[in-house]
C-alpha cells in the first residue's frame, strides 16, 4: 500500500476513535449537547471525505477514469 492511502487510513482511524470517544450515554444527552454534536458531525464528515480520498486515488494510480459523483468512486465497473 502507498504512503498516501496508510496516511488517510491512519487520519480515519484518528476520525473513527474521536466519533467512539464521544459516543454519548443515550439519545437525550446528544440532543443536549451541542459542542458533542459538533465533534462528531465533523470527524463523520472528515471520515467520509477520507474514505471518498483513498478511492479516488486508488482509481488514479489504476489509471481507471475519475468517478462522476462521489457515490460511484465506491462502485465497481465489471465489464463482461
Amino acid at each position: 500500500m502507498d504512503d498516501v492511502v496508510l496516511n488517510k487510513l491512519e487520519s480515519l482511524t484518528r476520525c473513527i476513535g474521536r466519533i467512539e470517544s464521544k459516543q454519548p450515554f443515550s439519545v437525550e444527552q446528544l440532543k443536549n449537547n451541542y459542542d458533542l454534536q459538533d465533534i462528531i458531525s465533523i470527524n463523520l464528515e472528515r471520515a467520509i471525505q477520507l474514505c471518498v480520498d483513498i478511492g479516488s486515488h486508488i482509481l488514479a494510480i489504476k489509471n481507471l477514469p475519475a468517478p462522476n459523483s462521489l457515490r460511484t468512486t465506491f462502485k465497481t465497473h465489471v465489464e463482461t
